[in-house]
């Protein structure tokens, strides 16, 4: 119950962090977020109090943010979140299934396919070209299945499971082409994990990686 609401810039070219404008929805944590056209958007999560489902959206070139039309669904902490062209898609956490997309040209959510399952918290989602990707979390207990969702069709596909080891609350997040996951816990028996995984999506395969 220690939470945060302070926001940092990265810049990879000096190595160095720089202070922001702090989140405009207070301090919070498990919070799920994207960026479209260099604007980040950030929404739900859990305060001290409670559940969330408030929806921002930060502009880096002023260092402002500003609140936007709250997530569709009920409030939750633990979701994922990706891109996919000029959308946004969020959805899980708190054990829920249900998915969004959300259109920053005219601040409006709609409702996608539900990711298969009964609902889960604390997975990994990014997108690899114009596909989403979701896996990983808890379903009350941790799972290691991995999901694939065309926006073409409006439909997810079971994809190759995430190695051998069932996690939640891992990292993720996709590079050149490929996909990572890495490190999180099983939380019904108390192992940390440090093993990193790369998905190949033209062959449907994962390889550990040192």
């Amino acid at each position: 119950n220690i939470l945060f609401d302070d926001w940092w810039e990265y810049d990879p070219g000096t190595n160095a962090w720089t202070q922001k404008a702090n989140y405009m929805g207070g301090p919070t944590y498990h919070s799920a977020g994207f960026t479209i056209n260099n604007i980040g958007y950030v929404g739900t999560g859990r305060i001290i109090f409670g559940l969330v489902k408030d929806f921002y959206a930060y502009d880096p070139s002023t260092n402002m943010w500003t609140q936007l039309s709250d997530f569709p669904g009920s409030a939750r902490r633990g979701g994922v979140a990706f891109t996919i062209g000029e959308y946004g898609y969020m959805g899980t956490g708190s054990y829920n299934s249900d998915f969004y997309r959300y259109d920053p040209s005219n601040d409006s959510w709609s409702p996608i396919a539900s990711l298969p399952g009964s609902g889960r918290i604390s997975a990994v989602g990014f997108r690899i070209g114009q596909l989403g990707y979701v896996g990983t979390g808890s379903e009350f207990g941790a799972t290691n299945d991995f999901w694939e969702y065309n926006p073409m069709t409006n439909s997810w596909t079971a994809k190759a499971n995430v190695g051998p080891t069932p996690r939640q609350e891992a990292g993720g997040f996709s590079l050149n082409g490929k996909g990572y996951i890495l490190t999180g816990d099983d939380f019904s028996s108390g192992n940390n994990f440090k093993d990193v995984w790369e998905y190949e999506p033209s062959t449907d395969t994962w390889i550990q990686l040192p």
